[in-house]
């Protein structure tokens, strides 16, 4: 019975541990994706300096992450860290492209590859987000050069043909990309198409105007 209690006392101790360590995971995890997105949203209104700052935050806690969970591997490669972890892929490798160093590696980043992979599915949406900010702002160029970047991507991706076990949910994030990137390309034909008929039409009425005074 007294090596019973020994061992239950054994149990407990690292059970509570382990359950304290998720806690905190979940929390840290939780604080990575806010900062996250508000990263990305400065990003898309063109504050790239807020945005820096909220990254240099997020850095921190995946760097805290990781340490904290240097002894429950069982806990770092879950589910709700490799959603936090890929979160700050994404943010992370937006912020790269839109400064010119391009998508940076997961070594750079300092993540498992899975995680890496499935931030990067979800980086296209993103890429198309900023395009379409960028039509707005008449840098139809800048578009099709982002819409470049979320091509390369897709092919980089479009061939690791994995189960879900290995890679959850990627087959549909490839899926949902290869949609958004026909759905930019057609826009940004149309847009290109529209742009040059309206200058046509203002050079035929220019023209107009200037044959009424000869």
């Amino acid at each position: 019975m007294h090596d019973l209690e020994k061992v239950y006392q054994a149990i407990k101790k690292y059970l509570d541990e382990r359950d304290a360590a998720r806690e905190e995971m979940l929390a840290r995890g939780r604080e990575i994706i806010r900062l996250s997105g508000n990263a990305i949203s400065k990003m898309l209104s063109s504050d790239l300096k807020g945005a820096e700052d909220e990254l240099k935050k997020m850095r921190s806690i995946v760097e805290s992450l990781s340490f904290s969970l240097k002894d429950y591997p069982e806990l770092f490669n879950s589910t709700p860290c490799w959603n936090a972890l890929a979160e700050h892929v994404e943010a992370e490798s937006l912020y790269k492209v839109l400064i010119g160093e391009g998508v940076p590696s997961y070594e750079e980043l300092g993540v498992p590859i899975v995680p890496y992979v499935l931030g990067l599915a979800d980086l296209i949406g993103e890429l198309r987000r900023v395009a379409l900010e960028e039509v707005k702002k008449g840098r139809i160029g800048n578009a099709w050069m982002l819409l470049e970047k979320m091509e390369e991507i897709f092919s980089m991706l479009s061939p690791l043909d994995y189960p879900d076990a290995l890679l959850p949910g990627l087959r549909h994030k490839v899926d949902v990309g290869r949609k958004l990137i026909d759905d930019t390309k057609y826009f940004l034909v149309d847009m290109e198409s529209r742009m040059r008929l309206e200058i046509a039409l203002r050079e035929a009425s220019r023209l107009g105007q200037n044959e009424k005074y000869i």
